[in-house]
C-alpha cells in the first residue's frame, strides 16, 4: 500500500509542477505580449516598462490565486476580478462571461 501512495505522491508532484512551468510560460507570453503593446501603444521606456511588467505579473499571479482558491462557479473570483477591472474600463467592461467565454 506505501508504494502505491509514495508512486501517486510522485505522480501528483510531476503533475503539479507541470501546472506551474505551464501557468509561468503563460504568465510570461502574456507578459511579453503587454510590454509590447503597451510600448506600442504607451511607448513605455525602459523603466516603465520593467514597472510595468512587475505589476502586471503581480497582478497575473493574484487572479490566477483568486481562481484557483474559489469555487466551481468562480463567483468570489469573477467579483474579485471585475471590482479591479470597473475603474480602468468604466462601461467599457465587458462582462465575465463574454471575456471568459466557456472556458471556466
Amino acid at each position: 500500500m506505501g508504494q502505491k501512495n509514495a508512486w501517486l505522491a510522485r505522480k501528483e508532484a510531476a503533475a503539479q509542477a507541470r501546472l506551474e512551468r505551464e501557468l509561468a510560460i503563460h504568465c510570461q507570453i502574456g507578459a511579453d505580449a503587454a510590454a509590447i503593446a503597451a510600448s506600442e501603444v504607451l511607448h513605455l521606456g525602459p523603466q516603465r516598462a520593467a514597472d510595468f511588467h512587475a505589476a502586471f505579473c503581480q497582478a497575473y499571479m493574484e487572479i490566477c490565486k483568486v481562481m484557483a482558491e474559489d469555487t466551481r462557479d468562480m463567483e468570489y473570483a469573477r467579483a474579485a476580478v471585475d471590482r479591479r477591472l470597473a475603474p480602468i474600463f468604466g462601461e467599457r467592461l465587458v462582462p465575465w462571461e463574454e471575456r471568459y467565454g466557456h472556458a471556466l
